[in-house]
């Protein structure tokens, strides 16, 4: 595991000096992506701590970090999300993610584009998860009721891939732990799919729904949901309060890990220009 988040930690500096450069002003955010930007270089940061000391020891730390780079060439964006919780000195959330995503228009509502990901999580016995692919993407806009920025109030994007899989799984000291069928290494070729519902009924107010769909294309039974919903309230030009419900689902845990995991999360986010 500490490897894990060694590789963790790396991957996310390496990113961050790749992306360096100079920063312009930022018009819309979605949760996981943005529709409509100014050409260049943007950057969002968000925290939160939780801290208590006493009768009962808790500490809680959120961090997200996303780079986006926006060029005639296309859009390459980095999103980053590490949680950690412990009480009593005894951590009990643990996790890291890191995705880095290409996408050029290839039409005004086709677009391709490549990724690659890399995520642990502890208590799911997921060592590190890594992958690497590509899809077609096909948005969709309502047409009536713009703002003034131009931002459609109701949009529909589907996405349809393939990505190469690899995930390595803590099988415990008895080695009775693992992935029912893949034991302690899996390595597949999985469809990526997803849905994503953004609605924004006032300029301050963004809401987005997004869900994926991934399964083995060799066993149609094994498979993983992701439904992810975020809710933005912007108090000013650069802080926003946040609101996000996450619900995982997967076939095929690991034995004696639950199939399904639900979060809530709220905070604020501050964005730096």
């Amino acid at each position: 595991m500490q490897d894990s988040r060694k590789y963790f930690l790396m991957f996310i500096i390496c990113m961050i000096m790749l992306e360096a450069g100079p920063i312009n002003a930022q018009v819309n955010t979605e949760s996981l992506r943005k529709t409509i930007q100014e050409p260049g270089f943007h950057f969002n940061l968000g925290a939160t701590l939780n801290l208590m000391d006493g009768n009962r020891n808790l500490f809680q730390t959120q961090i997200k970090t996303r780079l986006d780079q926006v060029q005639p060439w296309g859009h390459l964006f980095f999103v980053s999300n590490y949680k950690m919780s412990s009480k009593d000195e005894a951590v009990f959330v643990n996790q890291g993610f890191a995705h880095l995503r290409f996408m050029k228009e290839l039409t005004p509502r086709y677009s391709g584009e490549v990724f690659s990901q890399l995520e642990f999580n502890e208590f799911i016995r997921l060592n590190q998860r890594t992958l690497v692919g590509g899809g077609l993407r096909f948005k969709h806009s309502s047409l009536a009721g713009r703002h003034h920025t131009g931002q459609a109030p109701l949009s529909m994007v589907f996405g349809l891939g393939l990505m190469l899989e690899r995930e390595s799984i803590d099988i415990g000291s008895d080695a009775s732990t693992g992935d029912p069928i893949h034991g302690n290494l899996a390595e597949l070729l999985r469809s990526s799919n997803y849905f994503v519902l953004a609605y924004a009924p006032r300029e301050n107010v963004n809401i987005q729904s997004t869900t994926y769909y991934q399964v083995d294309t060799k066993r149609l039974q094994d498979y993983r949901l992701l439904s992810q919903s975020l809710i933005e309230v912007g108090l000013g030009k650069r802080l926003a309060f946040t609101s996000e419900l996450n619900i995982r689902y997967d076939s095929e845990p690991p034995r004696g890990v639950n199939a399904r995991d639900l979060e809530y999360n709220q905070g604020m986010t501050f964005r730096f220009k």
